[in-house]
């Protein structure tokens, strides 16, 4: 929980016969008792760490691009433990269990439909925008997009509600589209509809296993590294949506301002209220200590940097459309400037975000 809101994790599988026969070695679904598949290793990555931050450790998965008993109709929501009135699995190890187990049930389909879990998560938001809950989507899929029109306006009416979405792309397989849908600069667009903020993280599976394979790091430092990159943007997509709604998270539930809920219609460009802006540092310093796996000293200097920004009214860099307000901050044209620089780079699992954050600042320089 962070600050009272609860975060509650849904997880979805692309069970597509493109993932192969699950009974043979080739398929992306193939089950050894010794060696764990790539499903198996990013869920346990991923929801592991995960699992404590949703307060009854209680995860709906399903299942799509399936045919599934009784009748074997392709279904693109199926839960993983069969109980479609109950698709609740207890922590990390109860959704691989039924993942296991369903495996001997379902017959691998298709197409690859992603609108569909997609808006089953909304659909349970929408009774929750007063930031008491914040639902996060864990996709796991081999590639290509069937729906991606539909997948699109989806993610865009997602975009208004307390959701983020994070997919993970296994094994060798095309993910421009989901490349795409992870927009970190430009805001995605479809028939005239604009996502109000970005919802989505994507990283690929494949990149982690090479650097276990070819000793660049262990396999346990390498899913360490999977995790920090999956979850890294989550802690400024939830202070993004609580800014635009006008929140502040609170113990029974979130509160609205007195300015009353957002529109959230176009991005602008504000300083957060001083109860938001602590209340995301507390939850991303959370975030970067314990789930992220960095130690004190690192998670210190992410702090120090949050501090120096208190101090330098005068250095705001508050652009909502990206990943730099209140998370990670570059002061520019300061001495300090090197210092946090070299600081952000010394946290490991931050690379990725600080190169964005770069770019983001030229762009912003080229413009002005």
């Amino acid at each position: 929980m962070f600050g009272g809101t609860d975060l509650c994790f849904t997880v979805a599988i692309d069970m597509t016969a493109s993932n192969g026969n699950p009974s043979q070695p080739t398929s992306l679904h193939y089950t050894d008792p010794f060696t764990p598949n790539q499903y198996t290793i990013a869920m346990q990555a991923v929801l592991e760490i995960v699992q404590d931050y949703d307060s009854d450790q209680l995860l709906p998965a399903f299942g799509f691009g399936c045919r599934v008993p009784p009748d074997y109709r392709v279904s693109h929501e199926w839960p993983l433990n069969g109980d479609s009135n109950n698709p609740f699995c207890h922590g990390a190890g109860g959704v691989m269990e039924a993942y296991r187990q369903c495996l001997d049930e379902v017959r691998p389909s298709g197409p690859t439909h992603f609108a569909p879990v997609i808006r089953h998560v909304s659909r349970l938001a929408v009774g929750h925008q007063d930031g008491s809950r914040y639902y996060v989507l864990l996709i796991l899929t081999d590639g290509t997009i069937d729906d991606w029109t539909d997948c699109k306006r989806a993610v865009i009416e997602a975009s208004y509600l307390p959701v983020s979405i994070i997919v993970i792309g296994i094994g060798n397989g095309n993910f421009t589209e989901m490349e795409l849908l992870d927009q970190d600069v430009w805001l995605l667009e479809e028939g005239g509809q604009k996502a109000c903020r970005d919802i989505v993280q994507f990283v690929e599976l494949r990149k982690y296993l090479r650097q276990a394979a070819d000793g660049t790091e262990s396999v346990r430092w390498s899913k360490v590294a999977l995790a920090k990159d999956v979850l890294q943007e989550l802690p400024s997509q939830i202070m993004e949506y609580m800014r635009r709604r006008k929140l502040r998270p609170g113990r029974h539930g979130a509160q609205q301002t007195q300015q009353g809920a957002s529109s959230m219609r176009s991005p602008g460009v504000r300083k957060p209220s001083e109860s938001a802006s602590n209340w995301s540092k507390a939850a991303s310093r959370s975030l970067a200590s314990s789930a992220l796996g960095l130690g004190h000293d690192e998670a210190q200097h992410l702090q120090n940097a949050w501090q120096i920004l208190d101090r330098d009214s005068s250095s705001r860099l508050f652009v909502e459309h990206g990943e730099c307000f209140d998370q990670l901050v570059l002061l520019l044209h300061t001495e300090r400037d090197q210092l946090i620089r070299d600081r952000l780079h010394r946290l490991w699992g931050f690379r990725r975000l600080l190169r964005r954050l770069i770019m983001l600042v030229n762009k912003i320089r080229h413009a002005d």
